[in-house]
């Protein structure tokens, strides 16, 4: 029998504060007392659930983190911390996950500007301009922008290399009567001498006048980034007196400075200078750290020198290993010299190095793997990186589709393609590459596979190859059609041939805009109204739905004739109350026969919603408190609008538009609950 006291809450947070290893940490926080069992719940202090989400997010143990602050916020009266979740957006950053740092904020009841602020640094970090780009208009709603806001706008044109820009925003703020910092001025330096050759003159003055005009000093990285300008342009001299003024300034020349200059005089084909500078570092007491290891590497690597490159991987420096970066460069170097089986072993080996393969890694080798036109090998790693979550750069996925496709292997495409729609992954450029592929795949007369066509919001069914089309049920969906038949001109358009102009037709549907009186066969849709009040009985009433949708065409002479339905229409047991003639659309070749479905978030959001709403509070309640349910919703209408979609093209639909409504109310986290 114990005879130790019970935990109370306060010494749980001690206990926790003081345990370095977070998967001992979680354990405690979830059973501090197991040898005391009671009937009560223990009762967590706020201060405990801070440390552990804390020490959870920075070892990257997201699955229990997010547990915890489930929680927290469902199982406690305490209000989750508003810095708190600041920690998490950042933990999100450095993981290269936005969507769920941007989750993470819209969680928060009344974001203020300092939240907003670390939202957006977090997509930065990610890269994530689309993002980025669409939040920056809601700036003034949190009362910004602030100095830290100006700093992150500099910031994203120093990334995206628009000098113009930055000065305006600089500019602006000084307008605006907000103070520089010296984070303003470092940015705008790391900015000018991104291009060294051509502003690093300009980026001298704005150093002098940071402290002559505002009286601030400049810092080690500015310091930092001049060095590695200055030694790009092979003016290592001028390093040596940046280096000895940081110490006339009191600075501390620490590792980071001591590894610019290192890999500055290195690169610049300076090695003996570059390792007089690393003993002078050795001998001042700097202790090297990883980044000193990755330097060596990368110069190792650069002449070749794999061996010398290994040592450091085995060895360190001094006791301090290369991290993960390291490995990446050595990996790298490896696959652009063609040692792809050498690349793979060390990969395979990182683990055992008790180095975990981050995203680059696993970026590094797909690129490398493409490269050395070892497809199957990469395909074998993107089904592993979507398994992770790990988003391969798109410019890579597309030309390593394209380079499969032309390779003939179309076993492969459908492996890559199913593995991508059933991850969830979402690229815009990739689904414009997909259709082009598609279209030259159905040429070729390959059948392609129901998994090989993703979720798109726009499905379209082809009729130029003689070969059916399947759609994410098995089954064919549309018979096609001879192809001595002309196609309309919007198919064409849909299929990518070219055509004499672009396509048009009205998105509003039923001939509602067409005032009675004009001269068409039809009546005006304001009589049919008066004479069928039921929206329902119109709508499933095949004769009228004809009528109705023939109408516009009749007057107008559109490209596309769009059905007249409703995207709620499959409400009703999922079943579709109306029919059209098989395999024929009402006028012909002459206009495409449009049909169109609810996407499954908008139709989910009138569910639960009951009807239209102003802010959607109660699906986004449901987004972020018990995302597995709207999951689980949003896949019972995905399943129930593609046999919809079968249906309509079975019936004489040549494409299908899927609206989706409210999405604009997940902006611009539609990647996890409404895109494919």
């Amino acid at each position: 029998m114990s005879t130790s006291k019970p935990i109370s809450s306060f010494r749980l947070t001690s206990l926790l504060r003081s345990q370095k290893d977070p998967s001992l940490a979680v354990q405690l926080f979830l059973n501090p007392n197991p040898n005391h069992p009671s009937d009560h719940p223990f009762r967590h202090s706020l201060r405990s659930y801070e440390l552990i989400i804390t020490k959870l997010a920075q070892a990257k143990m997201f699955p229990q983190m997010e547990q915890l602050l489930y929680q927290l916020y469902t199982q406690t009266r305490f209000p989750t911390p508003e810095p708190l979740l600041r920690h998490v957006i950042a933990a999100y950053a450095r993981a290269g996950l936005p969507s769920r740092a941007l989750r993470t904020f819209l969680s928060i009841p009344a974001p203020s500007l300092r939240s907003f602020n670390s939202l957006l640094h977090a997509l930065l970090v990610c890269r994530d301009f689309a993002s980025f780009t669409r939040l920056l208009p809601h700036l003034p709603r949190f009362r910004g922008p602030d100095a830290c806001s100006y700093n992150i706008l500099i910031h994203a044109c120093s990334l995206t290399n628009n000098r113009g820009r930055a000065w305006k925003l600089f500019n602006e703020m000084r307008r605006r009567g907000v103070r520089p910092n010296q984070n303003t001025f470092g940015t705008l330096i790391n900015l000018l001498c991104k291009s060294p050759q051509l502003h690093l003159s300009q980026a001298f003055k704005v150093k002098e006048e940071m402290y002559r005009v505002f009286k601030i000093k400049p810092n080690v990285f500015v310091y930092t980034s001049l060095i590695k300008a200055v030694c790009e342009v092979g003016d290592f001299d001028s390093a040596v007196r940046l280096k000895d003024e940081m110490v006339r300034n009191n600075l501390k020349l620490d590792a980071v400075v001591y590894n610019t200059l290192v890999s500055g005089f290195l690169k610049g084909g300076k090695k003996d200078i570059g390792f007089r500078v690393l003993e002078e570092m050795k001998i001042g007491g700097v202790k090297p750290n990883s980044v000193t290891c990755n330097v060596l590497i990368g110069e190792f690597c650069r002449e070749g020198k794999f061996e010398e490159a290994y040592r450091i991987l085995n060895d360190g420096l001094e006791g301090v290993k290369p991290d993960v970066f390291g490995y990446n460069v050595v990996i790298g170097w490896l696959c652009e010299e063609g040692k792809w089986r050498e690349a793979d072993d060390l990969f395979e080996d990182m683990p055992r190095r008790q180095c975990v393969p981050d995203v680059m890694t696993y970026r590094t080798l797909f690129d490398g793997l493409c490269k050395c036109m070892q497809f199957e090998e990469a395909g074998l790693l993107l089904g592993e990186m979507i398994f992770k979550g790990y988003v391969p750069r798109s410019s890579s996925l597309n030309e390593f589709v394209g380079m499969v496709c032309e390779e003939g292997d179309f076993e492969l495409l459908g492996k890559v393609l199913s593995g991508l729609v059933g991850g969830g992954f979402d690229c815009q450029d990739l689904w414009k590459t997909l259709v082009l592929l598609l279209h030259f795949a159905l040429q070729f007369k390959n059948v392609v596979d129901a998994n090989f066509i993703p979720r798109k919001p726009t499905c379209v069914f082809p009729s130029k190859s003689t070969t059916p089309i399947s759609c994410t049920l098995q089954g064919t969906v549309a018979e096609p059609k001879s192809t001595a038949v002309a196609e309309p001109l919007l198919l064409n358009a849909v299929h990518v041939v070219e055509v004499e102009r672009p396509p048009v037709w009205l998105m509003r549907q039923a001939g509602r805009y067409i005032k009675a009186g004009l001269e068409h066969p039809s009546l005006s849709y304001q009589t049919i109204c008066e004479k069928y009040p039921s929206f329902r009985e119109r709508s499933e009433n095949v004769d009228l739905v004809v009528e109705i949708s023939l109408q516009p065409w009749h007057v107008f002479k559109l490209d596309g004739v769009i059905l007249f339905s409703d995207i709620l229409t499959p409400l009703s047991g999922m079943n579709i109350p109306f029919d059209i003639v098989k395999g024929k659309g009402p006028v012909n070749d002459t206009a495409a026969v449009l049909g169109f479905v609810g996407a499954p978030f908008t139709l989910a959001s009138y569910v639960v919603e009951g009807g239209s709403s102003k802010n959607f509070s109660k699906i986004k309640r449901l987004a972020f408190s018990e995302s597995k349910i709207l999951h689980s919703l949003l896949q019972k209408f995905t399943t129930s609008m593609a046999r919809y979609i079968q249906y309509q093209a079975d019936n004489g639909a040549q494409a299908v538009q899927i609206f989706d409504s409210w999405a604009t109310e997940l902006s611009p986290v539609v990647e996890e609950f409404s895109l494919p």
